[in-house]
């Protein structure tokens, strides 16, 4: 509520999610590829209602794996891409604006990605296809992503290879680590030993 505004009283008097409204949405999922900041979340909350997604593009992960950034949230990138939306922030509408700028955003310095070069250095062209840069972007949502800084606690904002490894291994033993967060301590603990 105190992020979106949205009160139990705001929500009375709508609908409830039927099985119609299940089976439409179904069939969007099936036959598309869906795109969320964060994608999990959104994932976790369709899978409560009983909707599989088959297919998803998580820009989170994705801005993660191209971008060292001090932070990954939607609006971050907003302005940090200079994307031109009128929309306000943390509002559904809004927030699909800005995500739908962000998406684009994405497919266009795509295309010239290449793994080997940070994306700093990409050059301009047109190297790679749309489909390409769908499935590039596919690939990086359904993998865990090495986390370059950590964005919480006291050392919030250092590079995960400089931190203590005390630290990390004090980290990794704690409970409801994302997949990312995991395979990122695991691996600076690995490298660094």
């Amino acid at each position: 509520m105190a992020t979106h505004h949205i009160t139990n009283e705001f929500v009375d008097n709508c609908p409830p999610f039927n099985e119609e409204d299940r089976t439409a949405l179904q069939k969007i999922l099936d036959e598309s590829i869906m795109v969320a900041h964060n994608a999990p979340f959104d994932i976790s909350i369709l899978e409560r209602e009983g909707l599989k997604v088959p297919h998803f593009i998580d820009t989170l992960k994705v801005c993660q794996k191209l971008f060292d950034e001090p932070m990954y949230k939607l609006q971050y990138f907003r302005y940090r891409f200079n994307l031109q939306i009128e929309a306000r922030a943390h509002d559904a509408e809004g927030d699909v604006l800005v995500l739908e700028a962000l998406f684009n955003y994405l497919m266009e310095r795509m295309r010239n990605y290449d793994p080997a070069v940070p994306a700093n250095e990409w050059k301009n062209g047109d190297s790679n296809s749309d489909d390409r840069i769908i499935s590039i972007m596919t690939d990086i949502s359904t993998k865990p992503v090495l986390i370059r800084r950590i964005t919480f606690g006291k050392y919030r904002g250092m590079e995960f290879k400089d931190l203590p490894r005390d630290y990390m291994r004090w980290l990794s033993g704690q409970s409801e680590l994302d997949e990312d967060l995991k395979f990122t301590l695991s691996h600076y603990l690995q490298v660094h030993g």
